[in-house]
């Protein structure tokens, strides 16, 4: 019945999260995929809220999969839900799907896009919200890395990182010291790097987040390598 759909609507969404933040990744498109099928039996009002979350959820997981062009129109398909919504419900998920739009643009190449979606994502943050104007801010410096910009890019990544420490989030930190481990690597400052690769990697060891423990090795691995 319409109760039972409604009440497996919101395990799949908990399941969704409990994978996407453990890093399984292709678990976490596997129950995204059963998500949005059970909502087709959900009264659109009530399942909307959970379905625009679920998009953004797929959109972060193909960003993490390399699957760009799948991130961004996963991305736009989030927005586009959130859009029936009242402007003021789920903001975090507005920009984190407008992050992610711009993120996959910044990899497809497309920067003038990639900027104007981290814009609008910067503008719909609320200016006292440490752990998504840390994400967008970093956001904005990967992009800066993208462009060859490193000075800009340390610039963002360093406010990212005073935002980042505001939060109890030890993965936007980790996201963020992940970013000033890169510039201090494109800069030629490896010890540095290594000394933030390294420290990212304690966390995620203790948090046995396979897939990021896979990018730390692979960080720490290229900078013994040069």
């Amino acid at each position: 019945n319409a109760d039972q759909h409604e009440a497996a609507l919101f395990t799949y969404m908990e399941a969704v999260q409990n994978r996407h933040s453990r890093g399984l990744l292709d678990e976490t498109l596997s129950l995204i995929t059963s998500g949005l099928a059970e909502a087709q039996e959900v009264a659109r009002d009530t399942a909307l809220p959970v379905t625009s979350q679920l998009w953004t959820i797929q959109a972060q997981t193909y960003n993490a999969l390399n699957r760009f062009g799948e991130a961004s129109a996963a991305a736009e398909t989030a927005l586009k839900l959130l859009e029936e919504l009242p402007y003021d419900q789920l903001v975090d998920v507005r920009v984190t799907a407008a992050r992610i739009l711009g993120m996959a643009y910044r990899s497809l190449g497309q920067y003038d896009k990639a900027f104007d979606a981290l814009t609008h994502a910067f503008n719909m943050t609320p200016h006292g919200d440490s752990m998504l104007l840390a994400h967008v801010l970093g956001s904005f410096g990967s992009l800066a890395m993208y462009q060859g910009k490193l000075d800009e890019c340390l610039a963002y990544q360093q406010r990212a990182y005073h935002h980042a420490e505001r939060t109890e989030q030890r993965s936007t930190l980790n996201g963020n010291l992940t970013q000033l481990g890169l510039v201090a690597f494109e800069k030629g400052n490896m010890a540095q790097a290594l000394d933030y690769f390294e420290r990212v990697l304690d966390v995620n060891l203790n948090r046995e987040n396979t897939h990021y423990q896979i990018l730390d090795l692979r960080n720490i691995g290229a900078t013994y390598l040069y």
